[in-house]
């Protein structure tokens, strides 16, 4: 699910429920970046259908027009492949398309367009970590907006977060047992929080505002090995950092859904 914090300067914080119109993803500057696994990509949330373009530069940045190629690898720890963006004529019929900043558009996102994305200079033999991230395959949200103050935004975390979060750690029903025993995995909800809006101005009353997107986001810790790793569906939880909550790899490794339709019933309302 999708939060966004809304900041009414000075005066009051308000969480609600939106999506950007425009999906445009990149990194900040100011964030460290490492080559830890929490910051080997960002995780971006993407809808079948849903058209996205992702950065080959750091927010507020502008491209320094050297040569640089998008590579993209299916599965994590796997070789990347350089991509090929479409070469029609009529852009509206290409599904890749990289514009002349360098970002790369995905049209008409399938399954297929999962996967870890990067920009390189082809003039440096280092990739720059900033560009790296996951495109993670999404069920469109249908819930209904969230509104509220800060406190509200404490009073949910509590009610909802925490209470799915002792679901995943003590519960036993099947797919649950399964993520702790079967698949070694440990897993936690928390909210992922991205940059400040730029300031929305003349507002009624003469407010300014602010818009903070909080992503809901399942943190991902691996307690042991698990043999089978073929699936990439698997593969991913294991050596991933984190996942989104409405994730459609929840469909495809628990048959039982439990765990799926347990954290989507939730947050969805």
């Amino acid at each position: 699910m999708i939060f966004c914090n809304v900041v009414k300067v000075f005066t009051l914080i308000t969480f609600f429920c939106d999506a950007y119109s425009q999906n445009i993803y990149c990194r900040e500057r100011e964030r460290l970046v490492s080559t830890n696994a929490v910051d080997l990509f960002q995780l971006v949330d993407a809808t079948l259908g849903s058209n996205i373009t992702l950065k080959c530069t750091f927010c507020d940045e502008v491209d320094d027009g050297q040569a640089k190629n998008w590579f993209k690898s299916d599965k994590l720890g796997t070789k990347a492949k350089e991509l090929t963006p479409g070469m029609e004529n009529e852009r509206e019929l290409n599904r890749l398309v990289v514009n002349t900043d360098h970002s790369l558009n995905i049209f008409n996102v399938s399954l297929l367009d999962r996967g870890v994305y990067y920009c390189r200079n082809l003039e440096m033999k280092e990739i720059n970590m900033g560009t790296n991230y996951y495109v993670d395959i999404i069920n469109t949200f249908t819930g209904e907006t969230e509104t509220g103050n800060l406190s509200d935004w404490k009073i949910y975390y509590e009610e909802f977060i925490s209470s799915i979060n002792k679901l995943l750690q003590k519960s036993e029903g099947y797919d649950f047992v399964h993520a702790r025993q079967n698949l070694k995995l440990s897993m936690e909800l928390y909210t992922y929080w991205e940059p400040f809006s730029k300031c929305l101005c003349d507002q009624p009353g003469g407010s300014r505002q602010k818009k903070k997107r909080g992503l809901c986001r399942i943190k991902l810790r691996h307690n042991g090995t698990y043999n089978n790793v073929n699936d990439p569906n698997i593969s991913y939880l294991l050596k991933g950092h984190e996942i989104s909550c409405r994730s459609l790899i929840f469909e495809q490794i628990f048959p039982g859904e439990e765990l799926f339709i347990s954290i989507n019933q939730i947050f969805l309302k």
